[in-house]
């Protein structure tokens, strides 16, 4: 693991919320997420200034071992959030736009 890893490690730890990430197929992960709900971001494809709310979910992406899939589910104590596309991934962490049931 290098220090780059050690650090993205520690940074979700400290800000993140204990979830199991469960893929299309393979086995549940029992992983660390950071949550922020109400995120305003405009809208894919659309150059105008149309502005959505959306909740968005991070990761680590060595947790998952990839992009997670659209449909895919984390798990919290408190919700369920479901993949709706990946918005970011830098190599270590990967960020998606999820919705909440």
């Amino acid at each position: 693991m290098s220090i780059f890893d050690d650090m993205a490690c520690g940074l979700m730890t400290m800000i993140g919320v204990s979830a199991t990430y469960t893929p299309s197929a393979g086995d549940p992960v029992d992983l660390t997420v950071n949550i922020q709900r109400n995120v305003e971001m405009q809208t894919e494809n659309f150059t105008g200034q149309a502005w959505v709310k959306v909740d968005t979910l991070e990761c680590l992406l060595n947790d998952t071992g990839k992009e997670p899939d659209k449909n895919e589910t984390f798990e919290t104590d408190a919700y369920t959030y479901i993949v709706d596309s990946v918005i970011e991934n830098d190599g270590f962490f990967v960020k998606m736009i999820v919705k909440r049931s």
